[in-house]
């Protein structure tokens, strides 16, 4: 019998509180930290959360395709499965180190290419993100609906800065130049959980430049299902498919992209 989105949503659930058991288990100890590469490390935690999500989602699906941040992609003995999960078992790594509460685990399903379910646990609140194509996003069990907002002044925008240089001076003046009429920037440090806040309702936008799948797997169809609006920054409606991520309360969207499109014609001369 073919497995149900709700066989899936399970182990999601389950897999994504196991992981955040193991970073609580870990939290504000002495952590060995490697760097990956500029602005990026891993830690102990990251690799013990990984291993607890893998083993359930091996174990559940153990013919599913899988991709996660510490370790790359696993397949299924050269099959390919029209299911693929993306994983990142601690997004904000570099919060979580220095004891800065703000972090979660981000678990994704994809089904032939396309995001199917999402579910994003920040295991210091409690808190379990969750949704899944046409069924809505829940935080808790308690539907979420995206803001209202669309005056300039009230709009709350979340960001990260990139990790890279040129991408992190761009990021840092199109903050300088999109400020003066507007309510306010905010710097996240866990794009994931960041985005998480365009679902349900705290911030109004989130924009990045430079963001891997695993990043945004999950986090993308849960502002979709909260009635958010997720792209690019050129507009481009696979999302997944883009390093550039623009997430809004779809009120905005339009405007924001407009407000951003000399921006982005800067990039691309640049």
């Amino acid at each position: 019998m073919a497995d149900s989105i709700e066989q899936f949503r399970s182990a999601a659930v389950e897999a994504a509180e196991s992981a955040g058991a193991e970073l609580m288990r870990c939290w504000r100890q002495y952590h060995h930290i490697r760097s990956k590469g500029l602005r990026d490390i891993v830690t102990e935690a990251d690799m013990a959360a990984e291993k607890a999500i893998l083993d359930i989602i091996r174990r559940r699906f153990p013919e599913h395709d899988i991709l996660t941040e510490e370790t790359g992609a696993h397949g299924n003995n050269g099959r390919r499965s029209p299911y693929r999960w993306i994983i990142d078992p601690l997004d904000g790594t570099t919060n979580y180190a220095r004891g800065l509460p703000f972090f979660c685990v981000s678990i994704a399903l994809f089904e032939n290419g396309r995001p199917l379910l999402g579910v994003i646990y920040d295991p210091l609140r409690r808190q379990c993100y969750q949704a899944a194509r046409g069924q809505g996003t829940y935080l808790n069990g308690e539907r979420l609906q995206v803001s209202r907002r669309t005056d300039w002044m009230d709009i709350i925008i979340a960001t990260d800065f990139p990790r890279q240089e040129a991408p992190r001076q761009r990021m840092m003046r199109i903050i300088d130049r999109h400020s003066h009429d507007l309510g306010g920037w905010r710097i996240m440090g866990s794009a994931a959980l960041g985005l998480c806040l365009v679902a349900d309702g705290s911030a109004d936008a989130y924009l990045h430049l430079t963001l891997f799948p695993w990043d945004k797997a999950a986090a993308g169809i849960i502002i979709e299902e909260a009635g958010g609006r997720v792209t690019g920054i050129r507009g481009e409606a696979d999302w997944w498919n883009t390093p550039t991520c623009m997430a809004t309360n779809g009120l905005i969207h339009d405007a924001l992209l407009a407000r951003l499109a000399p921006d982005v014609a800067e990039g691309d001369d640049a």
